[in-house]
């Protein structure tokens, strides 16, 4: 893809090329769909009773729903840094006209809502069966080489 000059005159939207455009238009009609199906899926379950395998498959087609957001926020959120690492184009990047669209429709408060669902529901599962949140692999590490440093 091609990238805008890093100043112009004109509209700055004017300078990036319809396939970005495209690409961030696809974006928040994913991120649109995604609520979308979150929010009917909430409300089934809300007025579903709690017994029974039609409250079980609602729950995990939420879980679902759930999941794919907060992979698309990764995906337009991670991905912008790919935009200012020493092989991207900064500004002109494909994945910062990406983020900066999907912020501007929206898309990035609704998905990373959604997210927060899925690190807060996990966050309550771990606490609940285990008394605290599960680290990650890489943060144990750190710790136990603090711990051991001591």
């Amino acid at each position: 893809m091609d990238c805008p000059p890093a100043r112009a005159a004109g509209k700055p939207r004017d300078l990036y090329p319809q396939d970005f455009k495209d690409a961030a238009a696809r974006d928040t009609a994913e991120a649109h769909r995604l609520v979308t199906a979150y929010n009917a899926l909430t409300q089934e379950m809300h007025s579903s009773p709690q017994s029974g395998g039609h409250w079980v498959t609602l729950g995990s087609q939420l879980k679902t729903i759930v999941a794919q957001a907060a992979q698309l926020f990764d995906d337009i959120h991670l991905g912008r840094r790919a935009a200012f690492s020493p092989g991207g184009s900064g500004y002109g990047d494909f994945a910062n006209y990406r983020w900066q669209a999907a912020k501007e429709s929206g898309a990035v408060e609704t998905l990373r809502s959604m997210k927060d669902v899925q690190v807060d529901t996990l966050n309550q599962v771990e606490t609940d069966t285990w008394g605290q949140p599960i680290t990650d692999a890489q943060f144990a590490l750190r710790n136990a080489a603090l711990w051991r440093s001591r």
